[in-house]
Parts: structure tokens; C-alpha cells; sequence
């Protein structure tokens, strides 16, 4: 009877991510698992400012007085040349604001993103550097260095900050203290929890000892 018991307490704990309908998945939030999320901001509107707008379920940090997340008019860059990524929108750091944060609401690992400079604006960075945070503290050891390859055509930097909720992209100040880039294809996921699967593991070897 405790034998019974206890499969299905496993299965009452796994069916709900196995059988889970496509609309029980709310698609604004980073949802665990091995597929990397791209958020490529094609389905964004010129001049679309994405500071407080939830965009992809992720908190775009700035304000309009300082400097805030917005898709430039007409596009900053020419197209990523990566094969597979979508091309048609960027966003950039208005005001040419030297820190500026993105929050994913949940731990996640970070991978990569594309990054050029922003058109011909006096003042594009030469570089950018991205830290990571946890629980709203900053993660000493979660930092890249200092990418200093930033032109006109968008390359693809691995950023690679591991069980980080919230990065700050910062951009070395040019003229007027501005440190202008843009961004696209922000690759990151959701790491899997390991404590259903352990959970799951342990009570299988638990029955199978006791038959």
C-alpha cells in the first residue's frame, strides 16, 4: 500500500510538466528547459520604447530623462550576419546612457548577444562589458571583459554568465561622456530544477528495493 502510495505521489509530481498543454505555458516568461530563448525585437515597431513594457517577460531597466531601451527609427546597424538569426529590428541605449540593465525575473544563464555600434552617432562606444546580479546583489566573479570589437556590421559576443537574474550592460563613455551600441538576439536560458528529477530518482530506487 505505501509502495502505491508513493508512485503516485512521483507521478502527481511529474504529469503536470509532462502533460502540460501548450496553453497552460504563460509565453511572457522564461519557462525552464534546454532550447535557448532569442529575443530578436522583429516584431517591434520603429522608435518602440521597451523601458517598462514588459517586453518577452523581462524588465528593461532606464527612464526617459537618463537613457531607457528603445528600437531605433530605420535600424542602427546592418543586419547580423549569423545564419538563422532574424535581422529586421535592434534596440539601443538612448542617450548613449553608459549602464543600463536588463532583469529576467528568474535564474537564468545568460549566453550570448550581437552588439555594434549605433549608425554613424558621434559618440558610439568602442566597448561594452556586461555584469551579472543575484537577489539584487552583484556577482563579483559574474563579468566579461571588456569587448572592444564594435563597428558597424553586429558580431555575436558570448557573454556566458551562469545563474544570474539581472544584467548591467555597461559602455565605455566617448564623446560627451556618451557610450552609444545596439543590441540584438539576446540568447539566454532557464536552467533546469534538479529537484523533481532527484525527487522522481529516489523514490524509484526506494520501490525497487523493496520489491
Amino acid at each position: 500500500m505505501k509502495r502505491h502510495i508513493l508512485v503516485i505521489a512521483i507521478i502527481g509530481l511529474i504529469a503536470p510538466a509532462i502533460f502540460a498543454s501548450p496553453g497552460d505555458i504563460d509565453p511572457a516568461q522564461p519557462e525552464a528547459g534546454d532550447v535557448p530563448t532569442v529575443v530578436h525585437f522583429d516584431d517591434l515597431s520603429d522608435s518602440f520604447v521597451l523601458t517598462g513594457s514588459g517586453y518577452a517577460g523581462l524588465t528593461w531597466e532606464g527612464d526617459a530623462a537618463t537613457g531607457q531601451w528603445q528600437v531605433p527609427g530605420g535600424g542602427a546597424y546592418p543586419a547580423p550576419p549569423s545564419e538563422g538569426y532574424t535581422t529586421s529590428k535592434n534596440i539601443t541605449n538612448s542617450m548613449g546612457i553608459t549602464k543600463l540593465g536588463i532583469g529576467f525575473g528568474t535564474e537564468v544563464d545568460v549566453l550570448s548577444v550581437h552588439v555594434a555600434a549605433q549608425g554613424n552617432i558621434a559618440g558610439s562606444t568602442d566597448g561594452i562589458r556586461i555584469q551579472g546580479y543575484l537577489d539584487g546583489e552583484k556577482i563579483e566573479e559574474a563579468i566579461t571583459p571588456w569587448f572592444t570589437s564594435i563597428g558597424g556590421t553586429a558580431v555575436q559576443i558570448d557573454i556566458d554568465l551562469y545563474g544570474v537574474d539581472r544584467i548591467v550592460i555597461e559602455s565605455q563613455p566617448e564623446t560627451g561622456g556618451k557610450g552609444y551600441y545596439a543590441i540584438d538576439n539576446l540568447t539566454y536560458s532557464v536552467p533546469e530544477p534538479a529537484t523533481l528529477s532527484l525527487m522522481a530518482l529516489g523514490g524509484l530506487a526506494l520501490i525497487r528495493r523493496r520489491k
